[in-house]
């Protein structure tokens, strides 16, 4: 008995038209499904072959909440890359939120950045040093 691999990652989304948008055209992952699921929809954004982003449409109010660092669940995405001063630029153009702007984290061998979606959900981006 093991743990294969990472299968996907669910975000209750405010706006789910907004939300697709900047997954698959600001990040370019490819929509690989809508799934109709009672009163919501399921939008599937493939990150690769075995791992994708589902998107909740709850078709209802949902509050954005801000929480200290130090709390408790999930702090951030974080999705492995190559050319992250790329993707920095792209971002820049897109307007995106960033909370930690391009840079490298020596003690961890990897230069990052971290924004938001339009959700609120931090993100963060990874490439080796």
């Amino acid at each position: 008995m093991k743990i294969k691999t990472f299968d996907h990652i669910a975000i209750n989304v405010v706006d789910i038209k907004e939300s697709e948008k900047f997954y698959s055209e600001v990040l370019g992952l490819k929509v690989a499904d809508r799934i109709p699921n009672g009163d919501n929809v399921l939008v599937y954004i493939k990150i690769n072959e075995n791992s994708a982003i589902e998107l909740f449409d709850h078709q209802k109010k949902i509050d954005y909440f801000e929480h200290p660092a130090s709390a408790s669940g999930t702090a951030h995405i974080a999705l492995s890359v190559t050319g992250i001063e790329d993707w920095y630029a792209h971002l820049k153009k897109h307007d995106v939120v960033f909370t930690l702007d391009l840079c490298a984290l020596d003690h961890l061998g990897k230069k990052v950045l971290l924004f938001k979606d339009p959700n609120g959900v931090v993100i963060e981006l990874s490439e080796d040093l």
